[in-house]
C-alpha cells in the first residue's frame, strides 16, 4: 500500500517494506490507541484526525504570510496534535572542542539517555520539494529557519545545514523534526548523511480527510512513534529494523534469481551459438566472458525496470501511452506471469526481440533529430511546446556502455527463446 501524503526520500524505508508490510508493522501501536480510546482517553490518532479544523482556520492567513501569526498557530497546532508539547526555547549545547551552539527550538523530548527529539520551525510550506530547494539565481527565495542557529563560528538558517549542525553536536538527538505548517520532515541521525528522510504532506492529507492515511502519518511522525519508554524501543525503531531485515531478504532472493538467470542465459547462448556453428568449447575464456555478458544482459533489464518505476529520471517516456503499449517492460512482466503453451510459444523469440528493441531505443534514442529541430526552429512559448509534442514518442539516447551492442559480443546474432526469457523475467 502506498501512503499518498508520505514522501519516502532515499528509501528511509525500503520501497518493498513500505508497499507490503508497513501497515502490519503498525498493528501494535494502533492496538494501543484502540485500548486508550475505549477508556475514553485522548490519543494522537484522534488529535491528528481532528487537526483539520485548526489547520484550515489559519491556512489562508499562513499562506499569505508564511512567517506570521497564522503560520505560528498552525505549527503550534501540528506539534500538539502529534504529541509534542510546543515550547519555544534556546537549546544550549556544544560541538567539537567546546564550540558553543545555541539552537532555537519549538520542542525538545528527553529520555534517560538525554535529548531524543528536537523540533525546528520553518515558514508555512505546502510543497515537499520546497524544504531543501535552492534557488541559485535568487537566494532570497530559499527557505530559511524562522530563527537562526548560532553555531559559534556562523549563523545557520538553511534547513539541511541546520539538521547536520544539530546532529554534529556532542549530545545530538536521535531525531530532528522540521515543522513547516503544512509539512513535517523527519530526519534520523543514523541515516541523514545518506540522504534519507521522511516528509508528511499534511495539507493534502487533511484535505482528503482519509483516516487511514492520517493514522499512518500519526504512527510515523508522532511522539508515540519516536519517543520510547525508558528502557524500551521506539515504535519507529521496530519498523526500521523490520524494513532492513526485509530488504536483506529481498536482496537474497534477487541474488539467487540472478544466479539462476545467469545459468539459463549462458546455457541458452552457448546452445544457440552451437546451432550456428560459432565457437563455444574451443574459445579461450568462454566461461568467464559468457558469465559477464549474461550479467550485463540482466543488468540491462534491471536498469530498465528501475527507470520505468522512477519516471522522474527521464530515461524512458513513461508518460506516453504508446511506450507502454509497444515497448514497456511492464507488458513483458505481465506475459512472464502467464504459462507458455505449445511449441510456438516456447520456441518463439518475441520476448527477447522486445527487450532488444527497447535496449536499442535507449542506446540510440528515437526521434531525437525531430525534437532538436522542433527546439531550434519552433516558435516561442506554447507553439514551441506543441511542435515538440507533435514529434510523438521520443527517447533521448543514454550514453551508457551497458546498452551498447559492443557490450555483448557473444550475444550478437543470437536470439533467445521465449521459454528462457520467460523464466528469467519470472525470476
Amino acid at each position: 500500500m502506498t501512503v499518498t501524503g508520505l514522501t519516502n526520500v532515499g528509501e528511509f524505508f525500503s520501497e518493498h517494506y513500505l508497499a507490503t508490510a508497513l501497515q502490519g508493522g503498525l498493528t501494535q501501536l494502533k492496538a494501543r490507541w484502540d485500548r486508550e480510546e475505549r477508556a475514553e482517553k485522548q490519543t494522537t490518532r484522534r488529535r491528528v484526525r481532528g487537526l483539520g479544523r485548526a489547520f484550515f482556520a489559519d491556512r489562508a492567513e499562513a499562506a499569505g504570510d508564511p512567517q506570521g501569526d497564522g503560520a505560528a498557530r498552525i505549527n503550534h497546532a501540528v506539534l500538539d496534535a502529534f504529541g509534542f508539547h510546543p515550547r519555544a526555547e534556546v537549546w544550549e549545547t556544544e560541538r567539537g572542542e567546546g564550540m558553543p551552539v545555541r539552537v532555537p527550538i519549538v520542542h525538545r523530548s528527553r529520555i534517560s539517555t538525554g535529548t531524543h527529539v528536537v523540533a525546528l520551525a520553518l515558514p508555512f510550506l505546502t510543497e515537499p520539494d520546497a524544504v531543501f530547494a535552492h534557488d541559485a539565481d535568487n537566494p532570497v527565495n530559499a527557505v530559511r529557519l524562522i530563527d537562526a542557529i548560532d553555531a559559534g563560528d556562523k549563523l545557520v538558517t538553511d534547513p539541511a545545514t541546520a539538521i547536520s549542525t544539530v546532529f554534529a553536536c556532542d549530545d545530538a538527538p536521535r531525531f530532528v523534526l522540521l515543522v513547516a505548517g503544512a509539512l513535517l520532515v523527519l530526519a534520523d541521525r543514523a541515516t541523514w548523511s545518506e540522504g534519507r528522510y521522511l516528509v508528511a504532506d499534511l495539507d493534502g492529507a487533511l484535505g482528503r480527510a482519509d483516516n487511514k492515511e492520517l493514522d499512518t502519518l500519526a504512527a510515523l511522525f508522532s511522539a508515540d512513534a519516536l519517543v520510547p519508554d525508558d528502557g524500551g524501543q521506539a515504535a519507529l525503531d521496530a519498523l526500521l529494523d523490520s524494513s532492513r531485515k526485509q530488504a536483506v531478504g529481498v536482496s537474497k532472493d534477487l541474488r539467487e534469481g540472478l544466479r539462476r538467470s545467469v545459468e539459463l542465459l549462458a546455457n541458452e547462448v552457448a546452445n544457440r551459438r552451437l546451432d550456428r556453428r560459432l565457437p563455444v568449447y574451443n574459445k579461450v575464456g568462454m566461461e568467464r566472458d559468457l558469465t559477464r555478458e549474461s550479467l550485463r544482459w540482466l543488468y540491462r533489464v534491471l536498469v530498465l525496470l528501475f527507470a520505468e518505476a522512477r519516471s522522474e529520471m527521464g530515461v524512458l517516456p513513461t508518460d506516453n501511452p504508446e511506450y507502454h503499449q509497444g515497448y514497456g517492460l511492464d507488458r513483458l512482466r505481465e506475459l512472464a506471469l502467464r504459462d507458455l503453451h505449445g511449441d510456438h510459444a516456447r520456441n518463439g523469440t518475441h520476448l527477447h526481440e522486445s527487450v532488444e528493441l527497447l535496449c536499442r531505443l535507449v542506446h540510440e534514442g528515437h526521434n531525437v533529430t525531430n525534437v532538436t529541430q522542433a527546439l531550434v526552429f519552433g516558435r516561442e512559448g506554447d507553439d514551441r511546446a506543441a511542435a515538440i509534442e507533435d514529434v510523438g514518442l521520443r527517447v533521448m539516447p543514454l550514453d551508457a556502455t551497458l546498452f551498447s551492442p559492443d557490450a555483448l559480443p557473444l550475444f550478437k546474432g543470437i536470439t533467445l527463446r521465449n521459454e528462457v526469457v520467460h523464466q528469467v523475467l519470472g525470476l
